[in-house]
C-alpha cells in the first residue's frame, strides 16, 4: 500500500501452490526492464532440455496434424516425427507395434497439451517434475 501511494507498480499475486514461480517471473520481468542481471532464480522458469525436447516434439506433431487436409495417417507422424526413418513395416507388424503405440500416446498428449495441458506449464510444480509415460 505504500509502494501505491508513492506511485510504485502494484502486483496482486494470489498466494497458491504456484506462488514461488509467480514470484521469480515478477523478478525476471523487472531485472528485464531494469536492465540488471538475470535473478539465479530465473532457471525455475525455464524447461529442462528433455522437456524443451518434448515440447518441441509435441509441438511438430500438432503442426502436422493441422497441417493435413484429409488427415495425416499415425504411420506417416511415426516415420517422419517420432521415428524419423522409420522402415516400411507391413501393415500386420505396423498394428501390433511398440512404435505405433508410443506414436498414438504421444498424438493423445499433442491434443491434450493443446486443449488445456498447456496450463499446466504455468506451474513451478508442474514444470519441474513434468514426467511422461
Amino acid at each position: 500500500m505504500a509502494s501505491a501511494r508513492l506511485g510504485g507498480d502494484n502486483y496482486l499475486i494470489p498466494r497458491d501452490q504456484s506462488f514461488p514461480i509467480r514470484l521469480a517471473a515478477l523478478d525476471a520481468f523487472h531485472c528485464c526492464v531494469d536492465g540488471s542481471a538475470a535473478p539465479s532464480v530465473r532457471n525455475q522458469l525455464q524447461p529442462t532440455a528433455y522437456q524443451s525436447h518434448r515440447f518441441h516434439l509435441l509441438l511438430a506433431i500438432l503442426d502436422a496434424l493441422s497441417r493435413a487436409l484429409e488427415g495425416v495417417m499415425l504411420k506417416d507422424i511415426a516415420g517422419t516425427i517420432v521415428y524419423r526413418g522409420l522402415s516400411a513395416q507391413r501393415a500386420i507388424d505396423w498394428k501390433s507395434s511398440s512404435q505405433r503405440r508410443q506414436t498414438q500416446r504421444l498424438v493423445v498428449e499433442a491434443r491434450r497439451m493443446a486443449s488445456h495441458g498447456y496450463l499446466g506449464l504455468l506451474r513451478q510444480s508442474r514444470l519441474r517434475s513434468f514426467q511422461t509415460h
